[in-house]
């Protein structure tokens, strides 16, 4: 599957939140709002949520295990290349 990644946005202040994009599905569906968190046991991608009470809710659930693992390869490989292209520029 074809995804687009748009509006990729690092966060390099946010000890938690590390980056933030649009992604499109083929071209059938555009998720907005995906994030890129540092958590506990590392780097994960979270898709978009809204707080009900006390808890967060899935806004967008992808199902099919290997589609979730497309998104994540190729977020976490966008993220690392923004990153590292940030710290050059941050050298100098």
């Amino acid at each position: 599957m074809r995804i687009k990644i748009e509006n990729f946005c690092l966060f390099k202040e946010s000890r938690t939140l590390r980056a933030t994009c649009d992604i499109t599905l083929g071209k059938t569906v555009t998720i907005h709002q995906v994030k890129i968190i540092n958590g506990q046991s590392g780097l994960f991608v979270n898709m978009p949520t809204r707080k009900v009470g006390t808890q967060y809710e899935e806004i967008c659930t992808i199902l099919d295990e290997n589609v979730k693992k497309e998104i994540r390869t190729a977020l976490l490989e966008k993220y690392s290349q923004c990153n590292k292209s940030q710290q050059g520029e941050d050298d100098f």
